[in-house]
């Protein structure tokens, strides 16, 4: 045996050494690669190395620095036009390809895409023949053209609005090409102050195939009134590809319904986001603050896709390519997560779905911050998988190795992968499906007609907000009654009573009934205070109460005279009585004496803190017992300006602010209901007479004489169920004294609403007989 010992230069050892450190670097890398969010792999469309480079530009993996805070925009100051478009034009960016790079496929095309003759060159650029065919000397690879390197960013050159044609309707969007790093506080300031959409208080971001596909018809029609009821529960923001294709053509029907329905008082806007390089006829968009026609072609083929015109706004997506998605899926997964941080909550909704909305799920659910998912089973591929684990694991998160092996298959043959792929889809999908609060599925038959219903169910339980808020903000009582009263939830008084508030300025009746059913203790809520504030709103109906009282700002007593006049016949109301006067003086010094300490609370504040000098025990503990005895004033003070029957003040509120279903509402609770039905018809029929004596709208009459009947018909029939049961307890509820009306009696009442419906009842007859009879015996 010969053994030649062979000397290699240091060089060659250090290459070497090298080559065996990358190896284990790539095979740490694979080792860990579950390990890593699924975001820094890149989908099956995009390619991988661009994929890359957008995720380092946009810093994709970073926390935003920044809470969206989308209440800071309700009142923002409105711009001149000539103002916001110089700030869109100084504020948002594309990016342009600044050297040709011959392509590794084509040599006459540039790695971004486009020929030499497409390349829009600034001053100063390298020329675009230096590297057409560039190869070093000894034969080396050429130049691999990447995002990094080879884009600039520039001020952008296409902002304006689409008219779209050919659509049967009229259909306008605004439009903006900005590059898919831009920041997300930058794309929130052009939407809000650039083109004043109004602040959302839902967020639902599409997801589904991006081919065009069918849908069950039952499926279809429960998506898209789904759609329609959750947006128009609120002001809402729908995102989508923008582009006319795939998921976005099922909901398109819906977003178009809503942009043209003028009864729904919700603001909704369809968000498109799209990228700039697949854009057909994108180069008419060129141009600043520019108007567009533009005509779509459904039945169009090729690489390039049209707009559609369903979308209200586009943001299109520029990373300095043509031809190719990933612009748009980095620029939406950074807004949408910036969104997420404010207090508008965002869902998201999978409709059928290939490989890529899988991805998308399992950052949704695995990266933070965390947005819940509604997926639509029976809609196909994805969804139908996502749906299909989900239903099989258990509550630990264990799936069997049969429905393991069932899965795999299913995956194979859906997306058609080989095992490598399909085994990293199914992780996917498995580490989805136990995230089963975030996770959620909607099946036709269980209980959910619509898809509305699956998403306000899920962002219940995906999200941290104040549940109860939610639900009132999307004016759904269902989802209270099931998911937030339904559980065992003990939810504290300052709560319930805020919730009632909310629920009687926004006249939401069913959350009162609902609150109320729920133990709220309405004695100790009605405050002067509150009262006071329920007269004073600028929400609900128009009504003629200012007009009445000839006063911007309106008080209790205020109400009394107001009371009394419409009435009349000498009637006296509670609020002109000389004992709630003194209340209601006491009431007012206390209010004005808190409105001018708070003005001198921070000069006090920093004398004290200088008298207490270093002895801060001796501070903190007096501070305890004067918090401690100041809440026990509070508590008995706030008792002096309740009302001891609530439902008639709120009641009398109701009517003369013309809310009739929440009048309807507070006659149903509480005492004296024949009583208040009375009242309540004459209240509306003086109201009636003199908007008829001030030449009001003749519909506001209308609609004043036809609550009155309402009340007339409820009286009419309360007393006829008493009657029913006991006659002379029907006798006797007619005559006794009313201490809370005027010490009137029902029939004073009745006779002075002239109401003859009321009066020939056979239990009113019967006591005028004995009154116009007197003590003779009558024989019948």
């Amino acid at each position: 045996e010969f053994r030649i010992d062979m000397d290699y230069p240091d060089d060659e050892r250090d290459e070497e050494t090298e080559d065996t450190e990358r190896r284990k670097i790539r095979r740490s890398k694979r080792k860990n690669s579950q390990e890593q969010p699924s975001i820094l792999f890149p989908p099956a469309h995009v390619h991988g190395n661009e994929w890359k480079d957008m995720v380092t530009l946009a810093d994709v993996l970073s926390e935003p620095s920044s809470c969206y805070d989308n209440k800071a925009f309700e009142h923002t100051r409105r711009r001149s036009h000539t103002k916001s478009q110089s700030w869109i034009e100084q504020s948002i960016t594309k990016r342009e390809c600044n050297q040709f790079i011959a392509s590794q496929k084509y040599l006459n095309k540039c790695g971004c895409g486009r020929t030499i003759d497409q390349h829009a060159f600034r001053e100063g650029a390298q020329s675009p023949e230096i590297h057409k065919n560039s190869t070093d000397e000894s034969g080396a690879a050429r130049v691999r053209w990447t995002i990094k390197k080879h884009t600039t960013i520039m001020p952008t050159d296409a902002t304006g609005l689409i008219q779209f044609e050919n659509v049967g309707h009229q259909s306008e969007a605004r439009y903006a090409r900005l590059s898919f790093d831009t920041q997300p506080e930058t794309i929130v300031n052009l939407m809000h102050k650039g083109w004043r959409m109004k602040p959302p208080k839902l967020i639902i971001s599409i997801h589904g195939g991006l081919t065009n596909f069918d849908l069950p018809a039952k499926l279809a029609r429960a998506l898209r009134r789904g759609i329609m009821k959750a947006a128009k529960a609120c002001d809402t923001w729908i995102i989508t590809t923008g582009m006319h294709q795939g998921a976005v053509q099922h909901v398109c029907d819906a977003l178009t319904d809503l942009r043209g329905s003028r009864k729904t008082k919700s603001h909704v806007a369809a968000i498109g986001i799209a990228p700039w390089g697949l854009i057909k006829k994108r180069n008419r968009l060129i141009g600043n603050n520019n108007t567009v026609k533009y005509t779509m072609n459904a039945f169009s083929n090729g690489r390039f896709l049209e707009l559609d015109n369903c979308n209200s706004h586009f943001l299109l997506a520029d990373n300095g390519t043509v031809g190719r998605y990933g612009s748009e899926i980095v620029l939406r997964r950074r807004l949408e997560s910036y969104l997420a941080t404010g207090s508008a909550p965002v869902v998201a909704v999978v409709v059928e779905g290939g490989c890529f909305a899988v991805k998308v799920v399992h950052d949704y659910v695995m990266t933070r911050p965390l947005i819940p998912v509604v997926v639509c089973e029976g809609s196909g591929r994805a969804s139908d998988l996502l749906a299909f684990t989900h239903q099989q694991i258990q509550e630990e998160g264990y799936l069997s190795d049969s429905m393991r092996a069932r899965l795999l298959n299913l995956i194979k043959n859906v997306f058609d992968m080989d095992d490598a792929q399909s085994n990293r889809v199914m992780r996917q999908i498995v580490e989805s499906a136990e995230r089963k609060e975030l996770l959620n599925i909607f099946r036709l038959g269980e209980g959910m007609e619509d898809v509305d219903h699956a998403i306000f169910t899920a962002l219940i339980k995906g999200t941290n907000m104040d549940q109860l808020k939610l639900a009132l903000a999307w004016n759904r009582v269902d989802i209270a009654k099931t998911h937030i009263f339904g559980g065992n939830l003990i939810w504290n008084h300052s709560e319930m009573q805020e919730a009632l508030m909310y629920s009687l300025l926004h006249n939401r009746v069913d959350f009162v009934h609902l609150i109320l059913e729920n133990g709220v203790a309405l004695q100790n809520f009605l405050t002067f205070e509150r009262l006071e504030q329920l007269y004073n709103t600028d929400l609900g109906p128009a009504h003629t109460l200012h007009s009445i009282t000839k006063s911007e700002e309106l008080t209790i007593p205020m109400i009394g005279a107001v009371v009394e006049k419409l009435i009349g016949r000498s009637f006296r109301s509670d609020y002109s009585s000389e004992e709630f006067l003194q209340r209601y003086n006491l009431f007012s010094a206390r209010a004005h004496f808190k409105a001018m300490s708070a003005k001198r609370v921070p000069n006090r504040g920093a004398r004290l803190s200088e008298n207490m000098g270093g002895n801060g025990a001796k501070k903190s503990q007096m501070g305890v017992v004067d918090e401690e005895e100041e809440e026990d004033d509070l508590i008995t003070t706030e008792m002096i300006f309740t009302f001891e029957r609530p439902f008639h003040e709120l009641l009398i509120w109701a009517v003369l602010t013309k809310r009739q279903d929440m009048a309807i509402a507070m006659w149903k609770h509480g005492e004296e209901g024949l009583a208040k039905a009375l009242i309540a018809n004459r209240l509306y029929t003086s109201l009636a007479h003199m908007a008829a004596d001030e030449f009001l709208e003749l519909t506001l009459c209308d609609e004043l004489r036809k609550n009155a009947e309402t009340f007339q018909t409820l009286a009419s029939e309360f007393l006829e169920a008493c009657y029913q049961v006991d006659d002379k307890q029907a006798h006797s509820l007619l005559t006794y004294e009313l201490t809370n009306w005027g010490s009137l009696t029902i029939l004073s009442l009745a006779s002075n609403n002239h109401d003859r419906v009321f009066m020939k009842h056979p239990a009113c007859q019967g006591i005028l007989n004995e009154i116009w009879h007197g003590g003779m015996v009558v024989k019948h």
